[in-house]
């Protein structure tokens, strides 16, 4: 698991970079225009912001609580996947396995037995 976060955090600090440089190089709207204006630009804001909202949803049902979940959703409107990549690293922390980090944390109902399983969170 440790892999895992070590792997994240390195490419979320490798994103951080490449955001520094690229807005030290050109003005942020001027380049958003650029990309824009062409149809695979289009294409290409269009998947990002699709992601986005599949990242959104998946964020809205992993957390149980309204206001982290607002602020999470925030995040991802202001830096994109970088928020995705801080809201894994967050997550892995309060889990067992990395398996868990996908799954929500509500308990489930195992259809064979009718029985609750726990959370798949630490209690701690």
């Amino acid at each position: 698991m440790r892999w895992f976060g070590i792997s994240l955090a390195i490419l979320g600090a490798a994103f951080v970079v490449s955001i520094g440089v690229a807005m030290a190089g050109e003005p942020f709207w001027a380049s958003l225009r650029a990309i824009a204006s062409s149809r695979w630009g289009m294409v290409t804001l269009f998947d990002l912001g699709i992601g986005l909202a599949f990242v959104g949803t998946w964020i809205a049902m992993m957390e149980r609580r309204v206001w982290p979940t607002i602020g999470w959703l925030i995040c991802l409107l202001c830096v994109g996947n970088l928020a995705t990549v801080a809201y894994l690293l967050v997550r892995l922390r309060r889990v067992d396995a990395v398996t868990a980090v996908f799954i929500p944390s509500f308990r489930r109902v195992d259809p064979n037995t009718n029985d609750q399983q726990p959370p798949l969170e630490n209690q701690a």
